[in-house]
């Protein structure tokens, strides 16, 4: 026979937020939200742009949305992404994410470098020269099938007018009633 135990933490949200979002306003009330029209998935909501920006002006529009150009830290918010996109978009899209060519390598919006998570196109001539100006978008076009959601990010000028992807943290702040 076996015995399972579960044990079960009671974290304060201003301490997850803190965690997970930053430094939070000791004077705000946190409760786990996405904003209308953002979708939730896992710890973090993401928002598609209607309108198509040039890579530098999405990042700005992400930012005062009160949010960050979508960073994809793992297989499973990579799939999620390129399914939640083939079903609001369709078949033939490209759609910035956070990511461009900058001093030497593949750094995010937050000037992280790309780690070993990476999910790019083929033969798509990302490194060296042939990258400088270049910025990250998910790329998909009919006949890629439905199992490409692991090898479709596509290094593109930055100067294209693209839709985007903008992702912030689950927790929202409300504003303090005294």
């Amino acid at each position: 026979m076996m015995t399972i135990l579960g044990i079960v933490l009671r974290i304060p949200a201003d301490l997850m937020y803190t965690h997970f979002c930053g430094e939070s306003s000791h004077q705000t009330r946190l409760q786990t939200c996405c904003k209308e029209g953002w979708v939730r998935h896992n710890l973090h909501c993401y928002a598609l742009s209607t309108e198509e920006n040039r890579w530098s002006n999405a990042k700005q529009d992400c930012k005062e949305k009160g949010s960050d150009f979508v960073q994809i830290d793992n297989a499973r918010e990579q799939k999620f992404l390129t399914n939640f996109l083939l079903q609001n978009v369709g078949e033939n899209y490209e759609v910035w994410i956070g990511l461009s060519y900058q001093d030497g390598g593949y750094k995010w919006s937050d000037d992280r470098p790309l780690s070993n998570v990476s999910f790019w196109k083929a033969d798509n001539g990302r490194t060296g020269e042939d990258a400088q100006g270049s910025c990250v978008a998910i790329k998909h076009s009919p006949g890629d099938g439905e199992d490409s959601w692991d090898r479709n990010w596509d290094p593109l000028p930055c100067g294209a007018r693209k839709r985007y992807l903008c992702r912030t943290c689950i927790f929202c702040e409300k504003e303090n009633k005294q």
